[in-house]
């Protein structure tokens, strides 16, 4: 990311300002690290998990200023990712594009027994399974 260098730990999130250097220590408790997207610009998007074995059921951001945004997952979530100004969760069920901060954006119901996301800046998805891909873009 222009301007700070974001470093992620087993435990801890790190954002390091290029300008000052001075570190931000953002420190995951007891939750466990279940991934991690530097895809958006100016933030982090980090899958954490209540247990050690299992998969992610919460969402961390924390922007390019330290703003954190939390949220628990509703769904057991598949895959995930961030771009742009997006993050996006793949559940079983559904595909849901939030803002940065977490706002709703787009949702669709159907995602065709897709496994796998990838996000693009403008918030369109490309969702695949073993077999097919698929575009989808928001209105």
């Amino acid at each position: 990311e222009k301007g700070q260098i974001w470093v992620m730990g087993e435990n801890t999130l790190v954002r390091i300002p290029t300008d000052t250097w001075e570190n931000d220590l953002r420190s995951l408790g007891h939750s466990y690290l279940k991934g991690v997207s530097f895809g958006g610009h100016g933030f982090a998007m980090v899958m954490l998990g209540h247990y050690r074995v299992g998969s992610a059921d919460q969402v961390l951001i924390v922007d390019a200023d330290g703003t954190e945004y939390e949220m628990t997952a509703e769904e057991q979530i598949l895959d995930y990712d961030a771009a742009g100004g997006y993050v996006c969760l793949l559940s079983s069920k559904r595909l849901d594009i939030y803002t940065k901060d977490l706002d709703p954006y787009r949702s669709m119901e159907q995602t065709q027994n897709g496994r796998y996301v990838v996000l693009a800046d403008n918030a369109s998805a490309m969702l695949a399974s073993r077999q097919q891909a698929w575009m989808y873009i928001p209105e």
